[in-house]
């Protein structure tokens, strides 16, 4: 039987609310929301989905791009 995934709240919000291609860490989100980084990740990246992009390092974080407009077809 699987492990019941645990009822964290991120602000999503807030993160959309930032500038688009602004670095956000993932410490202070995770520390908010009362989880680990990496589950805090999951999380993100099931949330944007292809829109968010993670870099590594002591000056990584993450970035969410703008949502595409779909193309209209002629």
């Amino acid at each position: 039987m699987a492990r019941p995934r645990k009822n964290i709240t991120i602000d999503y919000a807030a993160i959309d609310a930032a500038p688009t291609g602004t670095m956000h860490k993932i410490a202070p989100i995770a520390e908010q929301a009362g989880a680990s980084g990496p589950t805090v990740r999951d999380r993100l990246a099931e949330h944007y989905g292809d829109r968010i992009t993670f870099k590594r390092g002591r000056k990584g974080g993450f970035v969410v791009t703008g949502a595409m407009e779909p193309v209209a077809a002629e």
